[in-house]
């Protein structure tokens, strides 16, 4: 069996490797200001870990540039 290429990794095998090296804290108060039931936020990272991926690199100093 030959050893499948990065862009062809199922979304758990990709995940699994991004998910090591996330920053930040999970927002998820008990309870949002002003009784909120929603909140938004888009940010856009044109430097994410695509590219690293694609070229098999899954160490957490490739994978954490950009965050």
């Amino acid at each position: 069996m030959t050893e499948q290429q990065p862009w062809q990794w199922d979304e758990p095998t990709w995940r699994g490797h991004v998910e090591r090296v996330r920053a930040g804290r999970p927002l998820r108060p008990e309870s949002w200001p002003g009784g909120a039931k929603v909140a938004v936020a888009l940010s856009f990272d044109s430097d994410h870990e695509t590219p690293a991926l694609r070229d098999g690199e899954v160490l957490p100093g490739k994978l954490s540039q950009g965050e």
